[in-house]
């Protein structure tokens, strides 16, 4: 009973969860250029961290977060990123290192959480 949208760049993820959930609205774009006529409830997302791209992706997913909403985010855990989003986190994890290595990267990340309260 619940309306899930995906967005994702990846034309090889998309695939992949358009084949593994049916259900899901999969959106192929950069999620920069998503808009949609509705706030969501929650949002979970993990985005890319080049360049700061996680500060602009999570900044973005904010403006779509309804008054009561939940966000939880992997970003990198540099400075930049701390600076943007741990005063607001609901919580704040940092995750061990080497948790994506497996994926090709050793980027120090944090989990964290943010509950929009208006």
């Amino acid at each position: 009973g619940h309306n899930i949208t995906a967005v994702e760049e990846s034309w090889s993820l998309v695939k992949i969860l358009r084949s593994r959930y049916p259900e899901l609205r999969v959106h192929h774009m950069d999620f920069l250029n998503f808009t949609y006529s509705d706030k969501f409830d929650r949002i979970l997302m993990n985005p890319p961290f080049n360049g700061g791209a996680d500060i602009k992706h999570i900044e973005h997913a904010l403006k779509w977060l309804k008054t009561g909403g939940k966000l939880v985010a992997i970003c990198a855990a540099g400075p930049r990123q701390e600076k943007a989003f741990k005063s607001m986190a609901t919580t704040w994890e940092p995750l061990p290192a080497g948790t994506f290595k497996s994926a090709g990267t050793m980027v120090n990340t944090v989990l964290f959480s943010i509950n929009k309260e208006n």
